[in-house]
C-alpha cells in the first residue's frame, strides 16, 4: 500500500508532462502546417512524440524544482498552480532563447558567437526566471483575494501563453528569418495574442466538464485531428500564365548554379542509373564543357569572377570583401540594354550586403526557416553540438531549410519572377544544394544510425579524441562514416537534378522554354576524402576547382557553340551571355572569352587562387599541365607542384622535381597574375552573429 502511495505522484508526474509534451507537439505541427513547414511526415511525427515526451519530462522536472524552491523560500507567496507558471517560464527560456540571443547581438553590436552565448546566458535566463517569480507572486496574491479556483489566471492565461509561444516563434522563424523586431512581425503580435486568448477560451470551454486526464487526452486528439484537416487543405495550385507574347524577341538567360557541385558527379553512374538524368538530357541537347575551371575553391571569390569576368585577385577579393561599385558586372550591362535582371541566392556570401546586388532589378537573399521542430537543435545558450544536429537530422527535425532556403523555395520564387517578366529576363539562381552539411535529402538509413551519432559525439568534443575508445572508434569506422557522408552528398546531387527538372517544367508551363538559354554550373567543387577530408577551400586540386558547365541553346534560336579541345573558365560565362543577348558592350578588363567565338589557336591560361589560412595557393592550367604554387604566410616558403592532367587526372604524381623546365616555362604567367593582387579599398562588411552562425554551419570555420 505504501509502495502505491509513493509511486502515485511519480506516475502522475510522468502522465502529466508526457501528455503535455505530445499536445504541444501536435499544436506546433498544426501551426507548422498552416505556415507551410509541416505536411504530416510520419517519421518526424513519431520521433517527435518520443523527443517531446522526454523533453517535457525534463522541462517539467525543472518547473517542479523551481516550484519547490519557490514554496520553501517564499511560503507566503505560493498558490496551487504556480508550477504551471514555472513551466511556462522554462519553455519561454528555452524556445525563445535563440531569438533573444540574436536580438541581444544586434542591440549590443556583438560580433562573436561566444560573446552572444555568454550575454544571452547572463541576461535571458535571469530575466525568464524573474518574470516567472513576479507573475507567480502576483497570481498568489490574487488567489488569496479571489479564491483558489481562479479560472482566468489559473488556466485561461497560461494556456493562451503556451499557444502564443508556438504561433509567434514559428511565424518569426518562417517569415521573418529570426528577426523578431521586423516592423511587420511586431505589428502582428497583438493579433497573435488575441488569437491565442480566443483559442485558449474555446479549448477550456470544450473540456471544462471533464477530468484532468481526459482533458489532456481529448485536447491532444482535437489538435491532432485539426492538424490533419489543415495539412490536407494546405496545398497550393499554380496557374499556368504564359509569358510568350512579349514583343522583345531576345532570349531569356537562366543560370542555375549549384553550390559545391563536382564536375565528375554530373552524369555519374550509381548502380544502373545516373545521379543527374535531367542535367544529362540538357547536356545531350546542348553543349557540355568537360573541363571548366572556377577562379577559386570557394563561393565568394568564384561568384565574383563569374559576375565580373575578372580574376578575383585583381579586385582584392580572393578572400571575403565587398564587390566594388566601380567594377562593372554582367547584370549591370544587361540592365542597361533593357533586360530585367533578377537573382535568387541561398548562400549567405552572395548577398547585396557584399555588393552582389549591383545591376539587379530584383535581388532576393532567401534565408532559412529555422528548425522544423522547436526542441532540436537547441542553440539558446551554447553552440549546437554536432551530435544534436545529427540527431535532429536523423529524426527529420532538420533539413536544408534550417540554414537557408532549399531548392523548393528557390524554384517557387523563380516561378513568380518568370510569370511577372514582361521583358527579356536574366535570372541568376544560386542554390545551396549539394553543399555541406549534406541535409538536402531526408535521412532514410534505418531507425537511427548509431555509428554516425557516435562519430558526431566525438567530433562535438575534441577532447574525447584523447580517450582510447574514441581513437579506436575513429580508426575502425573512419572509412564507413566517410562513405555515408559521401552518400549524403550524392543524395544532394540528385536533389539538385530535381531542381533542374522543376525549373524546366516552369519554363515549359509558361511557354518560355523555346526562348530561354539555360546554363548549369557550380561555384566550386568538393573534396570527398581524396586528400583525407570533406569540404572545400583547402586546396586547388581538380576535385575542388573543376566545375560542370552545360549551356543549352534552344534549337529555335538557331545558334551553335563551336567545339573546344582545351578547357574553359567560369570567367567565360559573362562574355558568352552578352553575346547571346546581342549586346555589343564588353565588360571592362574582362579576362573571359565568349564561348560563341572560335577557340584561340594558342590556347589560354586558366587561373585559380585561394587563401586557406596558413597559406596562399595559386594555380595555372595550360593543357596538359597544371602548376600549383603554395606560399606559407609566416615563413614565405614556396612549394611547387606540377601535374600532367592527361596522364594523371587525379594529381597524384608531382612532376616538378624532374620537369622543372616545363614548370619554369609557364610559372612567369602565374607569377605575373599573382602580382596583380590588390588590397580592397572598400570597407568589408562585418558579418552579424547570425551570418557567422550560418556560415559555420555550412562548413566555413573561419
Amino acid at each position: 500500500m505504501e509502495m502505491k502511495e509513493e509511486t502515485a505522484p511519480v506516475r502522475a508526474f510522468i502522465q502529466r508532462y508526457l501528455l503535455l509534451g505530445i499536445t504541444f507537439l501536435l499544436w506546433e505541427n498544426l501551426v507548422g502546417s498552416v505556415v507551410g513547414v509541416y505536411n504530416m511526415e510520419i517519421r518526424r511525427t513519431l520521433w517527435g512524440i518520443v523527443i517531446y515526451g522526454l523533453g517535457f519530462l525534463f522541462f517539467g522536472g525543472l518547473a517542479e524544482t523551481l516550484s519547490v524552491i519557490h514554496s520553501r523560500l517564499f511560503p507566503q507567496w505560493t498558490w496551487p498552480r504556480q508550477r504551471t507558471i514555472w513551466l511556462l517560464a522554462v519553455l519561454y527560456m528555452f524556445l525563445w532563447g535563440d531569438l533573444s540571443r540574436l536580438l541581444l547581438s544586434d542591440l549590443l553590436g556583438l560580433q562573436s558567437l561566444k560573446q552572444s552565448y555568454l550575454f544571452n546566458t547572463a541576461f535571458w535566463i535571469p530575466l525568464a526566471l524573474l518574470a516567472g517569480f513576479i507573475i507567480n507572486v502576483a497570481l498568489a496574491r490574487r488567489a488569496r483575494s479571489h479564491g483558489q479556483n481562479d479560472f482566468v489566471h489559473g488556466w485561461l492565461y497560461p494556456a493562451a501563453a503556451l499557444i502564443y509561444l508556438v504561433i509567434s516563434t514559428k511565424v518569426t522563424y518562417r517569415y521573418f528569418q529570426f528577426d523578431a523586431l521586423t516592423t511587420a512581425n511586431v505589428m502582428l503580435q497583438p493579433a497573435f495574442i488575441s488569437l491565442s486568448l480566443v483559442l485558449s477560451w474555446l479549448l477550456t470551454w470544450a473540456t471544462s466538464s471533464l477530468a484532468s486526464i481526459q482533458k489532456r487526452s481529448i485536447l491532444a486528439f482535437a489538435v491532432g485531428t485539426t492538424s490533419i484537416v489543415f495539412i490536407s487543405g494546405n496545398q497550393t495550385i499554380t496557374s499556368a500564365t504564359s509569358t510568350s507574347g512579349r514583343e522583345d524577341p531576345r532570349p531569356n538567360v537562366v543560370i542555375l548554379l549549384f553550390d559545391a557541385l563536382r564536375n565528375d558527379h554530373v552524369g555519374r553512374m550509381e548502380g544502373s542509373s545516373t545521379l543527374t538524368p535531367q542535367m544529362d538530357e540538357l547536356a545531350r541537347q546542348g553543349t557540355r564543357y568537360p573541363s571548366c575551371y572556377a577562379p577559386s575553391a570557394w563561393t565568394f571569390a568564384s561568384v565574383t569572377g563569374l559576375m565580373t569576368s575578372r580574376v578575383p585577385n585583381e579586385l582584392g577579393l580572393v578572400e571575403k570583401g565587398y564587390l566594388p561599385e566601380r567594377v562593372t558586372t554582367l547584370a549591370e550591362v544587361l540592365q542597361r540594354y533593357g533586360y530585367h535582371t533578377a537573382a535568387l541566392s541561398a548562400n549567405d556570401l552572395v548577398t547585396c550586403r557584399n555588393g552582389f546586388g549591383q545591376g539587379f532589378d530584383d535581388f532576393r537573399f532567401l534565408r532559412g526557416q529555422g528548425p522544423r521542430q522547436l526542441l532540436l537543435p537547441c542553440k539558446s545558450f551554447f553552440p549546437t553540438f554536432r551530435v544534436l544536429e545529427e540527431l535532429a537530422y536523423q529524426t527529420d527535425f532538420l533539413a536544408t531549410e534550417y540554414l537557408t532556403a532549399d531548392w523548393r523555395e528557390m524554384n517557387d520564387h523563380a516561378a513568380q519572377i518568370l510569370e511577372e517578366s514582361h521583358k527579356p529576363l536574366f535570372l541568376y539562381m544560386h542554390y545551396i544544394e549539394p553543399h555541406s552539411p549534406y541535409w538536402a535529402a531526408p535521412f532514410r538509413d534505418g531507425l537511427l544510425d548509431l555509428q554516425q551519432l557516435t562519430a558526431s559525439l566525438i567530433l562535438s568534443w575534441p577532447s574525447f579524441k584523447r580517450f582510447s575508445f574514441a581513437q579506436n572508434f575513429i580508426q575502425e569506422n573512419r572509412e564507413e562514416v566517410s562513405q555515408k557522408m559521401i552518400g549524403r552528398y550524392r543524395d544532394g546531387v540528385r536533389t539538385a537534378d530535381g531542381a533542374v527538372a522543376e525549373m524546366r517544367s516552369h519554363l515549359r508551363r509558361l511557354g518560355m522554354e523555346d526562348n530561354t538559354v539555360i546554363v548549369i554550373t557550380a561555384d566550386h567543387g568538393e573534396e570527398l576524402m581524396e586528400r583525407g577530408r570533406l569540404g572545400h577551400k583547402s586546396s586547388l586540386f581538380e576535385e575542388q576547382v573543376k566545375v560542370p558547365l552545360i549551356v543549352y541553346l534552344p534549337p529555335e534560336l538557331g545558334w551553335e557553340l563551336p567545339p573546344r579541345a582545351a578547357g574553359v573558365s567560369s570567367l567565360d560565362l559573362a562574355p558568352t551571355v552578352l553575346d547571346l543577348a546581342g549586346i555589343p558592350e564588353e565588360i571592362p578588363q574582362a579576362a573571359g572569352l565568349s564561348l560563341l567565338e572560335p577557340e584561340p589557336v594558342s590556347g589560354r591560361s586558366k587561373f585559380t587562387m585561394v587563401d586557406v589560412g596558413e597559406s596562399f595557393l595559386a594555380s595555372l592550367v595550360q593543357e596538359p599541365y597544371k602548376l600549383i604554387i603554395r606560399q606559407q604566410h609566416k615563413t614565405g616558403r614556396k612549394d611547387t607542384m606540377l601535374f600532367h592532367l592527361g596522364n594523371d587526372p587525379h594529381e597524384r604524381i608531382n612532376l616538378y622535381p624532374e620537369a622543372r623546365a616545363v614548370a619554369e616555362s609557364i610559372a612567369p604567367l602565374l607569377q605575373q597574375q599573382v602580382r596583380l593582387t590588390v588590397t580592397p579599398s572598400e570597407n568589408i562588411n562585418t558579418p552579424s552573429v547570425l551570418d557567422i552562425q550560418r556560415l559555420r554551419s555550412l562548413g566555413y570555420s573561419n
